[in-house]
């Protein structure tokens, strides 16, 4: 056949060869009624049932684990926003000590700026018995 194209007889012979494989391949098939093919087809339809069963199992396990997976994708969840509440409260502790501890300092400053009620009395009455002498200013230098 090479480079030319089969010609109307070479396809026509084609065509009958295929037609005769196709008949052999008809009368070679077994009777129905053989207990030899009634045997295979029980095979057959045993395994057909037995593929049906294990993929009913398959879907069962896949329907389990897909459970499984979402139960603990909410546990997970679950822990997070536990997490993440837990943060905010040690969070928010955090800061009411800090801002207690900042509340503290300014009120021992404020504190230390007033002078004691009693001392202070006392003191307004010396202030008053005797002028104080000027004290140098700090930080400025004397001329020579």
């Amino acid at each position: 056949m090479g480079f030319k194209e089969p010609t109307y007889l070479d396809r026509q012979t084609a065509a009958q060869n295929a037609k005769k494989a196709l008949l052999e391949r008809f009368k070679t098939k077994p009777d129905p009624n053989d207990p030899e093919e009634l045997k295979r087809q029980a095979e057959r339809k045993a395994l057909a049932e037995q593929r049906a069963q294990d993929q009913k199992i398959r879907e069962i396990q896949k329907a389990e684990k897909k459970a499984r997976d979402a139960a603990l994708a909410a546990e997970a969840a679950a822990q997070a926003e536990r997490d993440k509440a837990a943060k905010e409260a040690a969070e928010i502790a955090l800061k009411a000590e800090q801002k207690a501890a900042r509340d503290a300092r300014y009120a021992a400053r404020k504190e230390r700026g007033k002078k004691p009620a009693k001392v202070a009395a006392k003191t307004s009455a010396i202030d008053k018995a005797a002028p104080a002498k000027a004290a140098p200013a700090k930080g400025k230098s004397k001329k020579k």
